[in-house]
């Protein structure tokens, strides 16, 4: 609010000097006019009378458009300055969105890798559990191949607990695979949304005119400033570098 008072102060003191520059330059030609008026005859002081008024109700209409056109601009600058706030607010609360949904597909990510972590270790005690009990029992069946006969049901058994543990493992190897591949998906999702944070940072910055890395007052008191100069002048600034060497 004070960097809009302000810039509305020197668009003020722009106008008024615009209108005084007006009415010196007027005046430069009245004054003449005034001093052949003290030295012609009766017969025309009316119609020189009749002249300076009309010129001095000029320069009032000079002076009332002045004013009208610096309470136009003072209304633009005001409409701009809403507009680069509510766009900024805007930019500020997509980067807060992104970073949440960034931070949220890591948490998630880390869930899914911790659980399947832990499920892997499970499953791999179990495995050596099992080979561990396979390994005992064909040892015991080599000292015991004397009663062979009454161990082959037990042995088929066990063939096919083998079996299936092998079925089991190789359910676990494609999970693992499985796991692997959301992994690598995941990463491209993180590495994307970092991408996305550092464009709409970018975006943002290139706000900062003056180049102090802050969005601050001094970035929209200049946009305002080109802007104004702009509009009051036929030769346009068209970058920074060009209205800092006006200055």
């Amino acid at each position: 609010m004070n960097v809009r008072k302000s810039i509305s102060v020197l668009l003020a003191a722009a106008c008024l000097s615009a209108g005084t520059n007006m009415f010196v330059a007027n005046a430069a030609v009245v004054n003449p006019e005034i001093s052949s008026y003290n030295n012609v005859e009766d017969s025309k002081t009316d119609e020189k009378i009749k002249s300076l008024q009309a010129q001095v109700k000029d320069l009032k209409a000079e002076l009332a458009e002045a004013e009208r056109r610096m309470i136009q601009y003072q209304y633009e600058m005001d409409d701009m300055q809403n507009s680069w706030q509510r766009e900024r607010a805007n930019l500020m609360e997509e980067i807060d969105v992104r970073d949440n949904q960034r931070k949220q597909v890591i948490n998630d990510y880390e869930d899914q890798l911790a659980s399947a972590n832990r499920k892997i270790v499970d499953l791999q005690d179990q495995l050596s559990s099992v080979q561990k009990t396979n390994s005992s029992l064909s040892t015991e069946n080599a000292n015991l191949k004397k009663t062979n006969s009454s161990l082959t049901t037990e042995n088929t058994n066990l063939k096919k607990t083998n079996s299936t543990l092998t079925s089991e493992k190789a359910t676990l190897t494609s999970e693992k695979a499985t796991l692997t591949a959301d992994k690598a998906s995941l990463t491209s999702q993180v590495a994307k949304l970092k991408s996305d944070a550092a464009t709409y940072k970018d975006d943002i910055m290139r706000l900062d005119v003056n180049s102090d890395k802050l969005l601050d007052a001094s970035d929209a008191s200049m946009i305002l400033s080109i802007y104004a100069y702009n509009s009051t002048n036929n030769s346009q600034i068209t970058s920074i570098s060009t209205y800092l060497k006006k200055k």
